[in-house]
């Protein structure tokens, strides 16, 4: 029985495909990177991008994350973005 492999990390780029809301994964990433709760930490980063380098995502957490908000968990906006809203 052939077994079902899973990437370890999958590249930020990869990752907005795969969620198909290249914002909500940068509003993922951000609350990862600067959590309010532990509730607002939907990522686990293997590796941060830079010069030279792409951001890596954990997959598992990145499922989970999907998962989350596939559920109906709302995300924070960014601080960027205007209003006091979620999405």
């Amino acid at each position: 029985m052939p077994t079902r492999l899973e990437p370890f990390a999958v590249r930020k780029q990869h990752a907005f495909e795969l969620v198909g809301s290249p914002k909500v994964v940068q509003r993922w990433l951000y609350w990862s990177r600067h959590p309010v709760s532990e509730r607002d930490a939907w990522l686990i980063i293997v590796r941060e991008g830079g010069r030279g380098a792409e951001t890596l995502i954990d997959y598992r957490s990145l499922k989970r994350a999907y998962q989350r908000w596939l559920g109906g968990e709302e995300v924070r906006l960014l601080p960027s973005e205007k209003g006091g809203a979620r999405a």
